[in-house]
């Protein structure tokens, strides 16, 4: 292990310069004001060695994966040094096959360069809405971050199965199908896949880590289902000034088992999407469709063209029984256009593409979204995006409010909204930035929980110390 001497302040020179790894200076910043150090750990070991020496410098640390900015700064209320642990570099494919479905990768792994590394095995990976590029695959599906594909998801903590962490206490530990005796390689050519997220026994560490926002350790690998490439795809899509409609349709298709990506999108929030396509197009918030329903319908090699007929006859029947008619564009973009971008990745931040913003979302029911929203005049709507997850049996609904629309209220308005949907009985399940207390006012204990867990998992309080007092 290289030890790099840096000395990131006058008062604490020695420090950083005893920290293994090499380490790189940053200066201030929104959530770490007084500057940072970040190290770029390579394999479990170096990261084992990093969580050891912070237990004995009582050293914060902040664990990162993506090439991105850092969108969520630690709290600055702590007065300890700061370490921001890098994890970019550990970007291997560790393991992918057809016949299962599945992947080992590591956490450095990016949604830009997921997909290639896959395709050889004719597989491409379950993705977000238009991730961004840099972004990695493993802190997304560690946030929750809702998938295009309610058919594949079995289980709210899909596509994320066995993990290998090091916990704060320094602890290395791997979950479920991962927790075999041995190392990782060896079970591997042995034949034994890492394919369930519970374990070992009767504990589930992955759901423990799911949402914890890295204040309980540092996850090095992680295996994920996969999508085997489809023989055949194609985009249907669906406009209608009201939203109840496209809901009844959504419960259908999920229904039928339709093997699908299926989402619904406000005109504001197609026209985000589409910036990633027509590069500074005019806003279609006034176009005719106030609500639209993306549906992506695929299928297997085996009789494509026979079952891709089916679902799509399915479909059409569903959608006229609502008084709905299936089109092949909706507010300027085609069909294709839009199946392309659900493939996608984005370069920069899509949300942006107007402007600052600010998000807020939850989980709900379909049939009580629109009451979530509280029934106000589409115009004055921010982008809404609702994504159907687990089969249709819950979803997730983003707003995003931007500079375009709100202007300096964005920000005063998104919590004005937060609280309402709190009141209307959203679920806070992935809790940020100042809407994140109503995920605890309710239920106060929680935050108790929260942290006994960390007291077992994180004793002194070095990862992410602050996130959720």
């Amino acid at each position: 292990m290289a030890f790099i001497k840096a000395a990131l302040k006058k008062r604490v020179p020695d420090l950083y310069a005893s920290a293994p790894l090499r380490v790189e200076t940053l200066p201030p910043a929104p959530g770490f004001p007084n500057g940072a150090a970040m190290v770029f750990p390579v394999g479990i070991r170096d990261v084992e060695a990093l969580v050891r020496w912070a237990n004995e410098k009582d050293v914060a640390l902040y664990p990162v994966s993506s090439s991105t900015p850092i969108s969520c700064p630690p709290p600055t209320a702590d007065p300890r040094p700061l370490v921001i642990v890098n994890m970019a570099r550990n970007n291997r494919l560790i393991h992918a096959d057809e016949e299962n479905r599945i992947a080992v990768i590591e956490a450095g792994v990016t949604f830009g360069e997921i997909d290639g590394l896959l395709r050889p095995y004719g597989l491409r990976a379950f993705k977000p809405l238009l991730p961004q590029a840099q972004k990695s695959v493993l802190a997304s599906y560690l946030d929750r971050e809702p998938i295009t594909s309610p058919y594949n998801q079995w289980d709210s903590s899909d596509p994320l199965a066995a993990l290998e962490v090091v916990f704060g206490c320094g602890e290395r530990f791997r979950t479920g199908g991962g927790a075999a005796p041995g190392e990782l390689e060896d079970n591997l050519k042995s034949g034994l896949r890492q394919m369930i997220s519970s374990g070992p026994q009767v504990t589930d560490f992955t759901r423990v880590l799911q949402g914890s926002q890295g204040s309980l350790g540092i996850v090095s690998w992680g295996s994920a289902y996969c999508e085997p490439i489809p023989a055949m795809e194609r985009m249907v899509l669906v406009g209608s000034d009201r939203l109840a409609p496209l809901v009844e349709l959504a419960y259908r298709t999920t229904w039928r088992r339709t093997s699908c990506q299926i989402l619904i999108v406000n005109a504001r929030q197609l026209d985000l999407m589409g910036s990633v396509i027509a590069k500074g197009g005019a806003s279609t918030g006034d176009r005719a469709s106030n609500w639209l329903l993306l549906c992506n319908i695929t299928s297997s090699p085996y009789f494509p063209e026979e079952s891709q007929s089916v679902a799509i006859a399915d479909f059409t029947s569903d959608a006229e029984a609502q008084g709905l008619t299936v089109s092949e564009s909706v507010n300027g973009l085609s069909g294709a256009e839009l199946q392309s971008l659900l493939h996608s990745t984005s370069r920069q931040d899509y949300k942006a593409a107007r402007g600052a913003y600010e998000n807020l979302f939850c989980l709900s029911q379909l049939d009580k979204v629109d009451a979530l929203l509280g029934g106000a005049d589409d115009r004055n709507r921010p982008a809404i995006y609702i994504q159907p997850m687990i089969h249709g049996v819950c979803c997730h609904v983003e707003a995003i409010f931007t500079d375009a629309q709100f202007g300096d209220r964005r920000r005063e308005k998104r919590d004005e909204v937060a609280e309402g949907w709190a009141q209307r009985g959203a679920f806070f399940s992935r809790p940020y930035d100042s809407w994140g207390k109503l995920a605890f006012k309710a239920d106060p204990g929680a935050l108790k929980s929260i942290g006994e867990i960390k007291s077992v998992l994180d004793p002194r309080d070095i990862m992410t110390p602050g996130r959720f007092s």
